[in-house]
């Protein structure tokens, strides 16, 4: 991981067509190792292709990563559903008119994917459900059960896309769907997520650049 970043040379605006709210963030849970901890988080928007990360993007996750502490993990997550620019500029447009003054300009980035991260400002045409798998999948009965659910899943949900996690698998389903039979079989794991983030990527710095 390069500890050099030339921040202006990202480009937010042509990475894709899926406007995206994308956090990065340094949890107490992951960090309970560290001393003095303190957590952190960066917000902002991007258009992105799918969840695919392009190269600007994990080059400014891995900045945000630098800065932490030695040895601290930071995850990335994107929304798992788009988001709609127009019904996002609404929505801040009444928060400006309603309360201006409680709006600090220093942190536009964070406010606009706050706004975004709305269940109501997402893309009309998505909605997507995640399922969080939250265990190894060691032996081949484990296994075996998760490419059940992931079946059942993708029956009832439209198909369905896995991606890894730090302590398991992310199914998402297309759409959501009566989830009370799936619940019966899997329990917690089948509580969906409606309008979630997806943790496409998690680091820890190995370099010790904290200011």
């Amino acid at each position: 991981m390069s500890k050099n970043f030339s921040l202006g040379k990202f480009n937010r605006e042509h990475s894709g067509n899926d406007l995206r709210v994308i956090l990065f963030v340094s949890r107490n849970k992951d960090n309970s190792h560290l001393d003095s901890f303190k957590e952190r988080k960066k917000a902002f928007l991007a258009y992105l292709n799918g969840y695919n990360i392009p190269e600007w993007l994990e080059e400014e996750f891995n900045d945000f990563v630098s800065k932490g502490q030695f040895t601290e993990m930071c995850r990335m997550y994107i929304s798992v559903n788009a988001r709609d620019p127009d019904k996002i500029k609404k929505d801040l447009a009444v928060e400006l008119i309603q309360d201006p003054g409680g709006i600090d300009l220093t942190k536009a980035d964070a406010i606009v994917a706050r706004a975004a991260a709305h269940d109501k400002n997402k893309r009309s045409d998505q909605k997507r459900w995640l399922f969080d798998w939250d265990r190894p999948i060691i032996t081949q009965t484990e296994d075996q059960l998760f490419n059940k659910f992931c079946e059942y899943v993708d029956g009832y949900g439209g198909g369905v896309t896995v991606y890894p996690t730090p302590h398991g698998k992310a199914v998402l389903a297309e759409h959501g769907f009566d989830t009370r039979e799936l619940a019966t079989n899997y329990g917690e794991t089948a509580d969906p997520k409606r309008d979630a983030l997806l943790c496409r990527m998690w680091e820890y710095n190995y370099y010790n650049t904290r200011n």
